[in-house]
C-alpha cells in the first residue's frame, strides 16, 4: 500500500471510482414481501401526447421500452412502511477481500544505489546534502527499505464495464515510481496486469483514478511547483494510454460527467502553508480546460452521480442557488416531471426512478422521504427514509446499497450494510461492523467497499488505507 508522506497526504489520499451497473437478478421477492402486481402501460396514449411507438402488433415483442414522458398525474400515490429483515435478499450479493490477492514483488527504480539518495532527506544531517546522517536510525531504515523489493499493494479500485480495475503500488520508498493497473473479473475471480507505470520520470500511482465510457482517467502527482500535473486516459478495450491534458495545480480528484472531466485541485499559497480549492473542467476530446466556479462544480458534481444503464441521467430543477423548481429526470427511456422541488439522491433504472427528497415538516426540520416511480405499475410509493439517511447510498443491481452509521467515536466509525428493494419497501441487513465505507467518485458504481486504516512503525510506514472487503450484486 502506498506510504503517504505529510507533503502528499491531503492530496494523495483521495480515492476515486467509477463504473456501471451489473446485470440484474431475475430472483423473485421473498414470501414476506408484498408483491406489486405488474400492469401494462398504455403506449397508445402517453401522458402528454408524445411517444415513439412501434407497430401495435409488435408492442408486446419489443424488448426495449419506448421513450415516454410522464407527469405526477400519471402515477397513483401509495405510502409504504419500510420493513427491515434479516432474511436473505432476493439478489445474489457477493463479496471479495482484495487484501488476499498476491501481485508479486518488484524493486522500484528509485531504490537503485546510484539514485536512492535523491528521493528523501533521510540520508542527510539537517537536510544538508553535503553531510550524510549515517548515525540516524532513519538512515539505516532507508537502506533497509532500498535493499529489498516491495510487495504490490492495492491503492485504489474502480469499477468499469463489468470489471474492477485496481491501482497497485510497488514503491514503498517514496510511492512515486512503480505502479501497475490490474483487472479483476468478479465472475471468475481472476485478475491480470493490464498496464504499468514504472520509471523515475513517473510520479504517482494512478492518482485520482476514475472511469467513464470505456476509459480510465488518472493523473500523476505534481512534485514541484515548476511542473504540471498531467492527466492521462487508458482505453480498457484497446489498452492504449494517452496524455490528454495538464494543469498547473495539485489535482486531488477527477470526476467524470457528461459535460467533461472535472478536476478538484489544491492550490497552495506562496509559503506553502495554506491552500484553497479550485475547479476546472477538461474536454474529453480536445483536452482544453476551463476554470469553473465552486457553485457550478457542486451541482455538476451531484449530477454526475446519476446514471441509467450506464448512460448519464439529465436532472433539472431543484434548488439552483436562488429558488426551488420542480425536478425533472430524463433518461434514454423516459422523462418524468415531478412536483418535488429538491433532491438528495437519484437512482434510475429503465423501468423505475427513485428520488430521495428532504421534506420540511411543521417544526421546521427536514424528513427525508424516498419516492419510487414504477413505470410498470404506474404507482408512486413514498417511504420515510429518516433512519437510513446517514451514510452511503449506491444503486446496485435492482436495488440500493445503504451503509448506515451505527455509532461514531473519535477516530473510528462503524456502519451496517443494508440492501433496499425500494419497490417493496423492504430492506435486508447484509453485514455489520463495516469500517469506513467507500463508494468513490463513481458513475453508477455497483459496489460498497470497506476500508481499514492502518498505522506503521515509522515515517516509512505512515498510516494508510487498505481495501478490506467489497460487496456487490451479481
Amino acid at each position: 500500500m502506498r506510504k503517504l508522506s505529510a507533503l502528499f497526504l491531503s492530496a494523495v489520499l483521495a480515492l476515486s471510482a467509477t463504473g456501471c451497473e451489473l446485470k440484474k437478478s431475475d430472483s423473485e421477492p421473498p414470501e414476506d414481501v408484498e408483491t406489486v402486481t405488474e400492469t401494462e402501460t398504455d403506449t397508445d396514449t402517453p401522458a402528454d401526447g408524445e411517444t415513439e411507438s412501434p407497430d401495435a402488433d409488435d408492442k408486446k415483442e419489443t424488448s426495449e421500452p419506448v421513450f415516454r414522458k410522464y407527469s405526477e398525474d400519471d402515477f397513483s400515490s401509495i405510502k409504504l412502511n419500510i420493513n427491515e429483515t434479516d432474511a436473505a435478499p432476493p439478489v445474489d450479493i457477493k463479496s471479495v477481500e482484495p487484501g488476499k490477492m498476491s501481485f508479486g514483488e518488484r524493486m522500484s527504480p528509485c531504490k537503485a544505489e546510484d539514485v536512492y539518495q535523491n528521493y528523501g532527506s533521510y540520508f542527510y544531517a539537517g537536510g544538508d546534502e553535503s553531510v550524510q546522517n549515517t548515525d540516524d536510525t532513519r538512515y539505516q531504515r532507508a537502506l533497509e527499505i532500498c535493499s529489498k523489493p516491495c510487495s504490490g499493494n492495492i491503492v485504489d479500485i474502480v469499477y468499469l464495464d463489468g470489471y474492477f480495475y485496481m491501482s497497485v503500488n510497488f514503491d514503498d520508498y517514496c510511492s512515486l515510481h512503480d505502479s501497475s493497473l490490474f483487472r479483476y473479473d468478479p465472475e471468475t475471480s481472476k485478475y491480470e496486469e493490464v498496464d504499468t507505470r514504472t520509471g523515475l520520470d513517473y510520479h504517482g500511482c494512478y492518482n485520482a483514478l476514475c472511469g467513464y465510457c470505456g476509459k480510465l482517467y488518472y493523473t500523476d502527482l505534481r512534485v514541484s511547483q515548476d511542473e504540471p500535473c498531467n492527466i492521462y486516459s487508458y482505453d480498457v478495450k484497446t489498452g492504449e494510454t494517452a496524455e490528454i491534458s495538464h494543469i498547473d495545480k495539485n489535482i486531488a480528484y477527477l470526476i467524470p460527467t457528461e459535460n467533461g472531466l472535472y478536476s478538484e485541485s489544491y492550490v497552495f499559497d506562496t509559503e506553502g502553508q495554506d491552500y484553497s480549492m479550485e475547479y476546472d473542467v477538461i474536454d474529453y476530446d480536445t483536452g482544453n480546460t476551463i476554470a469553473v466556479s465552486e457553485g457550478l462544480f457542486g451541482r455538476e458534481g451531484d449530477r454526475m452521480r446519476f446514471f441509467c444503464e450506464g448512460e448519464p441521467v439529465r436532472v433539472t430543477g431543484g434548488y439552483d442557488g436562488f429558488e426551488y423548481r420542480p425536478v425533472t429526470v430524463t433518461t434514454k427511456y423516459y422523462k418524468i416531471s415531478t412536483d418535488l422541488e429538491q433532491y438528495i439522491d437519484i437512482f434510475a433504472w429503465k423501468d423505475r426512478l427513485c428520488i430521495l427528497n428532504s421534506e420540511s415538516i411543521e417544526n421546521g426540520s427536514a424528513k427525508p422521504c424516498l419516492y419510487t416511480y414504477d413505470l410498470k405499475t404506474m404507482e408512486r410509493t413514498v417511504i420515510d427514509f429518516s433512519e437510513y439517511n446517514q451514510g452511503i447510498r449506491k444503486k446496485s443491481g435492482d436495488g440500493i446499497f445503504i451503509c448506515s452509521q451505527d455509532k461514531y467515536e473519535w477516530g473510528k466509525s462503524e456502519f451496517t450494510l443494508f440492501y433496499l428493494m425500494p419497490q417493496y419497501g423492504t430492506i435486508f441487513k447484509i453485514d455489520s461492523g463495516i469500517e469506513n465505507p467507500y463508494d468513490g467518485q463513481s458513475a453508477d458504481a455497483p459496489y460498497i467497499m470497506s476500508m481499514e486504516e492502518r498505522y506503521g512503525e515509522d515515517e516509512f510506514d505512515d498510516y494508510y488505507w487498505v481495501p478490506k472487503k467489497i460487496y456487490w450484486v451479481n
